[in-house]
């Protein structure tokens, strides 16, 4: 990994260098815009041709090869045009590590985030209803759970409910 003063010392090298002049097709311009023409170029693609005598004695350009555009190039020039971040790459520790997570483990957390989001979750951890449970899929669960109290009758709590032949007590 990079570290900071490695990376000011590179962008002041890299704006020190790209200030100076070159040539580029019989042109004198800084380094900065030899590059942002060449971009531009690649971008938009271009023909080679060559200078060719002839029996006259008078030289004529010959087409000799087509260079198609470039589709990295074209993203380059759309994103600066467009003022897009530039993307974030992950190191390859990270990689590794995101590879190494199994896709069920994965799905699991996934599940269990939108449990909680759906569970009435806010933001700070704690329930947003007044109920203040600790976890909220735990207490649904509970709650969906049948116990042996809860025969689906309508006779008020207290009362002698009849038995269903089977269930035990």
């Amino acid at each position: 990994m990079a570290t900071p003063k490695f990376e000011k010392d590179l962008l002041k090298f890299l704006t020190k260098l790209s200030s100076e002049k070159v040539e580029l097709d019989d042109d004198v311009m800084t380094r900065a815009e030899a590059l942002a023409r060449t971009v531009w170029k690649e971008a938009l693609g271009y023909s080679v041709y060559a200078d060719e005598a002839q029996e006259d004695g008078s030289i004529t350009k010959v087409f000799r090869q087509y260079h198609a555009p470039d589709k990295a190039a074209r993203a380059v020039l759309f994103d600066y045009l467009l003022g897009k971040p530039k993307p974030h790459t992950a190191s390859k520790k990270d990689e590794k590590k995101a590879r190494e997570v199994p896709i069920s483990r994965k799905i699991s957390d996934a599940l269990v985030a939108h449990l909680n989001q759906e569970g009435g979750v806010d933001a700070g951890g704690g329930r947003s209803d007044k109920t203040g449970a600790k976890n909220p899929i735990s207490e649904r669960m509970r709650n969906m759970a049948l116990s042996k109290d809860r025969v689906g009758s309508t006779k008020a709590p207290g009362s002698k409910l009849e038995e269903a032949p089977g269930v035990d007590d």
